[in-house]
Parts: C-alpha cells; sequence; structure tokens
C-alpha cells in the first residue's frame, strides 16, 4: 500500500522534495550528510509559514501528527532535543564526541522522518493536506 501512495506524490511538489531527501538520507555513507537530509526532509514535511518559532512550531506540528494528545508533550520534547542537535551542527559545533553518539543522533532524525511518513502514507487526509499551500497544511495541523 505504501508504493501505491508514495507513487501518487507528485516529485515536483514540496512533498516530493520531501520524499527525495528522505531516500538520500538512506544513501550517504557518513553521519552528518545523514541527520542533514533527514533534517531537511523533516522540516520540509512540517512547514507551512516562514515566521520566527520556527523549532516550537515543527515540534508542535510533529507531535501532533505522530502522537496522541496525552503523550504528545513527549513527543514534542523529543523533537526539541534532536532539532537542538541538528542545530548545532547548522552552525559548526558538533554535538557529540563520539561515533556511537553520532550514530545514535542520525538515528534519531531517521526516526522521526520515519515516524512522519508513516502517518502521512497511512491517512490520506494528511497526504492530501501535504500535497496543498501553506493555509491548508497549517489549517490541517491545527485540526490534529
Amino acid at each position: 500500500a505504501y508504493l501505491d501512495t508514495l507513487n501518487g506524490i507528485d516529485s515536483s511538489s514540496r512533498l516530493g522534495f520531501a520524499l527525495s531527501l528522505s531516500v538520500e538520507s538512506t544513501w550517504v555513507h557518513r553521519w552528518s550528510p545523514g541527520l542533514m537530509l533527514a533534517s531537511a526532509a523533516v522540516e520540509s514535511l512540517l512547514t507551512y509559514s516562514e515566521a520566527r518559532g520556527i523549532s516550537a512550531r515543527h515540534a508542535k506540528t510533529y507531535a501532533a501528527i505522530v502522537a496522541p494528545l496525552a503523550t504528545r508533550n513527549a513527543a514534542g520534547s523529543r523533537f526539541v532535543n534532536a532539532y537542538r542537535m541538528r542545530s548545532k551542527l547548522v552552525h559548526g559545533r558538533l554535538p557529540s564526541t563520539t561515533d556511537d553518539e553520532r550514530l545514535q543522533d542520525f538515528a534519531e532524525w531517521s526516526r522521526l522522518l520515519r515516524q512522519l511518513w508513516h502517518e502521512i502514507l497511512t491517512r490520506p487526509t494528511m497526504l492530501a493536506a501535504l500535497q496543498a499551500d501553506d493555509k491548508t497544511r497549517e489549517a490541517h495541523f491545527d485540526s490534529l
């Protein structure tokens, strides 16, 4: 069922770009580009505004998509922790000191991304909203 749904995604859309980034994140041989590609894919999936407060907005949206109401705070915190680590890397600070920690950081972004894709591909309304414009995305996310 996933493959049929994936084939229906317009490759030139933002959702198609997120899919491309997701696939590319699995092909790289180093943790840092893999983490950056996975986090860019997640941001492509969650973005609906260019306003300030992107990390909090993404955390709230991520939690609304993947977690039931009772566990959204924990899911949001998990996202914020991953986003902090990603921000350190983007700004030239190594967030982890050992290879094991770096692999765990990359694995966390891969988990976040897999959870999002699972929800998107199994919920037709989510898929439709993510293929639409920012206002539609925002309204859908607010309804969760």
